[in-house]
């Protein structure tokens, strides 16, 4: 029997955004496959922690410069869930400070 398992880095957390966690892969309905999580400093919890979105129309073979999705100024945010919709993609967060 054959594993249909593959292995891609999406993202290589370097300084200042080693956190790389809480992520979410989906495929949109046009085929195109998307991962969200969190990065920003060293760890978490700290500030400067943000959502990002890679993207790869290759199933996963090569992967996009990561978009931030959002940040703030004055508190943290993290990804909980991640639901296609149609079209759309409808994030769900949290934020801390």
């Amino acid at each position: 029997m054959q594993s249909s398992d593959r292995k891609a880095v999406v993202y290589n957390g370097r300084p200042p955004d080693h956190c790389c966690v809480d992520q979410a892969l989906r495929i949109r309905p046009d085929g195109e496959w998307i991962v969200l999580f969190m990065t920003g400093g060293a760890g978490e919890p700290e500030l400067a922690n943000h959502i990002v979105l890679a993207r790869s129309e290759d199933e996963g073979a090569t992967w996009s410069a990561p978009e931030v999705v959002l940040q703030y100024d004055d508190r943290a945010c993290l990804p909980s869930e991640i639901v296609v919709d149609g079209e759309r993609l409808l994030a769900f967060v949290h934020t801390h400070d």
